[in-house]
């Protein structure tokens, strides 16, 4: 964790006249947990970092506050505004600061007496719940008591009134409002609606020594903050984030404006009006890579805003590491020679292109020519040429070297003919195929050009796809293409016939990669027979009871969390774990939004599987997703109802330690047969959105 501070020096006058100079600070801080992950594609635990970057105003204030927010939850006010006002002053408030609550419709009521408790104060404000009439005297006089009797002598007091300033129950406010003044109690009343009574609520402010304020905006509590000694030590605050192109941005908890940056980095931006003394902002945001090393996040980063002298800052924010390691796979070898019957004084030069590496780059190449085992040549190329003196057999072997330092060889056998060697009179079979090393489910096209006809043309190619000595598709040309579905090495046989009726095979392996084990029924994944049932937790269902989560849930998860508030209808604190989950929900909802039209899904590859189920829809696999490793960005399977309404999707692990999604560890997903299914519902469920199943899916 770094920090800094960016001081502004400004003179002010005291009572006396004297001049003191005061000091203003913005502390920034980045912190990363955990600040060592793994790669996402190494199907390790954790694969992602939650990034916060905290705004602190400083010094802190020289008085505390007990300030009392009087809510109305009267008819004739929109309360979810009066709730916004409220939970708004609970962030700039310091922690030595006290709030207390009182609600008033057809009468007032303590909710909360004056505590330092700012999560209490905003679990009773946020669960507020809608009057009648207005009793806004007695709310007053209760203010002024809680305040006159219980408020501390160091402290400076307030009364907050976001209100329509009518009063048609109890007691007059006016004389409350004296009172108040009396008791050295300002009330700020800030008007709601274009009905309200601005003449009471002027009055109400003047007789108390407050202020009223005809409309609610920043500058609004920002003038009331200055009249409790909380200086703006920053306005109009824009921090910019730029994430490197190997660092994977997963979701804000504080929505933020998204772009993409230059060299394919990730831009985030955040925008507050004002921070001020005492307060401290915090934005977070999660993150992966996708490749391993060590990151400096915060280098190309900066905060603008106006200091107390309208003056322009920028600064760089800190600098935070983030180590990323990833679990190397390890290369591998191919190479092709030509000619293919070289003579003895031929030059023979040998391609390696084929060679790769699934995490990395190879960057080296040896070649062992004679077979003895010693290594004759070493390159960084992939191309290298050698004339064989003599006639024979050379088993010719190539290792290759990852930038992890990892090895793979590869050995073909190069026949060297005497000088003057005939051509035989028969055809002989070759090809080769790309990818050299493909996933089930990606095309290989297979080149047999490289086959000779002998005496005569090749009139057919067959090809035997599975090594079980029958040929399953015969062409009349050279090329071909061919998809695996599943992983594991492939026996393939090629056959050639000339015109004279002659024929010459080849054979070769064709490794073939992916997650799926050799025999598994992908038909599995279309039933709804799953073994095991994930939980729904009861929190849960006040996030998604609309079948998705928005950026202002997930705004809400984050500060409830932030400050210790329950979930509204439980005695729930959310945890790091439970906004990773709601996090991953809210990506969710957002990012496969673009499969709505079932063509954008047919053209990314997926295909239907099995017939519609009820309870489930129409299931579509993308099979070459499904051998890719467990990513959040790329469900193997969509689900779409009768209708071809994208309705949910499914991610599917065969191993343990893939890594988890959605807060939950592959182990904890339900199975079917030997895969891990996790079916996360786009729509409403009531059974949850990690249920099996959907009864409303028609």
């Amino acid at each position: 964790m770094k920090k800094f501070f960016i001081t502004v020096g400004v003179i002010a006058l005291t009572a006396h006249l004297g001049i003191v100079a005061q000091t203003f600070e913005l502390q920034v801080e980045q912190v990363i947990d955990p600040n060592t992950i793994f790669t996402k594609s190494s199907g390790q635990s954790p694969d992602s970092a939650a990034v916060k970057i905290l705004l602190r105003g400083f010094p802190a204030p020289e008085r505390p506050v007990d300030i009392v927010f009087v809510l109305d939850r009267s008819a004739s006010v929109n309360l979810a505004t009066v709730k916004k006002i409220g939970k708004e002053f609970l962030h700039h408030l310091h922690e030595d600061d006290q709030v207390a609550v009182i609600g008033f419709a057809e009468t007032a009521e303590m909710l909360l007496p004056l505590s330092p408790d700012r999560a209490q104060a905003y679990q009773i404000i946020d669960g507020a719940q809608p009057g009648k009439k207005t009793a806004l005297g007695e709310a007053l006089a209760l203010a002024i008591d809680e305040l006159t009797a219980h408020g501390r002598p160091e402290a400076l007091k307030a009364i907050v009134l976001p209100t329509d300033g009518n009063s048609l129950v109890g007691r007059s406010p006016l004389p409350e409002a004296q009172r108040a003044g009396e008791n050295q109690i300002p009330i700020y009343a800030v008007g709601l609606s274009g009905a309200m009574n601005r003449v009471a609520l002027s009055q109400i402010a003047q007789r108390s020594r407050g202020a009223f304020f005809g409309s609610y905006n920043a500058q609004v509590y920002e003038g009331i903050l200055k009249k409790l000694g909380r200086q703006a030590v920053a306005r109009f605050v824009r921090l910019r984030v730029t994430l490197p192109e190997q660092v994977l941005f997963e979701g804000a908890f504080e929505p933020a404006q998204v772009r993409r940056g230059a060299k394919g980095a990730t831009v985030l931006e955040w925008n507050f009006p004002v921070v001020v003394t005492g307060e401290t902002r915090t934005v977070s945001f999660q993150i992966g890579a996708r490749s391993g090393g060590t990151f400096e996040l915060g280098q190309a980063s900066v905060i603008e805003y106006r200091d107390p002298k309208n003056k322009l800052q920028k600064r760089n924010i800190p600098t935070a590491t983030l180590t990323v390691n990833k679990l190397n796979k390890p290369p591998i070898a191919a190479f092709r020679f030509s000619p293919e019957t070289p003579k003895m004084g031929d030059q023979v030069c040998f391609n390696a292109s084929e060679s790769r590496d699934p995490d990395g780059k190879i960057v080296r190449y040896e070649w062992d020519f004679d077979g003895d085992g010693t290594f004759d040549e070493t390159t960084t190329e992939l191309r290298i040429c050698r004339v064989f003196e003599l006639a024979g057999n050379f088993n010719v072997t190539l290792r290759v070297t990852d930038d992890d330092g990892a090895t793979a060889d590869f050995t073909k056998t190069v026949t060297v003919n005497g000088a003057g060697a005939m051509r035989a009179v028969i055809p002989s079979a070759r090809f080769t195929f790309s990818p050299a090393v493909p996933n089930a489910g990606e095309p290989v096209t297979f080149d047999a050009s490289a086959s000779q006809s002998g005496n005569g043309e090749i009139t057919q190619y067959e090809w035997d796809w599975n090594g079980d000595g029958i040929f399953d598709e015969t062409v009349r040309t050279p090329t071909v293409q061919h998809t695996f579905s599943d992983s594991g090495p492939r026996a393939v046989k090629l056959r050639v016939t000339n015109s004279q009726g002659r024929t010459a095979e080849f054979s070769a392996i064709v490794t073939v990669m992916g997650r799926v084990p050799l025999g598994f029924d992908i038909n599995t994944l279309a039933t709804t027979s799953l073994t095991g049932e994930i939980a729904f937790p009861n929190w849960l269902q006040y996030y998604t009871r609309d079948g998705r989560v928005t950026d202002e849930e997930l705004k809400d998860a984050a500060t409830r969390f932030g400050i210790g508030v329950y979930v509204p209808g439980t005695r729930y604190l959310l945890t790091q774990q439970d906004l990773e989950m709601l996090n991953h929900l809210n990506y969710s909802y957002k990012s496969f939004a673009r499969y709505r039209d079932l063509s954008a899904a047919h053209a990314e590859g997926y295909r239907p599987l099995g017939s519609f189920v009820s309870g489930l829809g129409q299931v579509y696999l993308n099979e070459k997703i499904l051998n890719a490793p467990l990513a959040l960005a790329t469900p193997p399977i969509l689900l779409y109802d009768s209708a071809q309404r994208l309705v949910g999707v499914r991610y599917v692990a065969f191993k343990l330690d893939e890594g988890r999604l959605f807060g939950f560890s592959v182990e904890s997903w339900p199975k079917a047969g030997e895969a891990f299914v996790l079916t996360i519902w786009l729509v409403p469920n009531p059974n949850g959105p990690f249920a099996a199943s959907n009864p409303n899916v028609r």
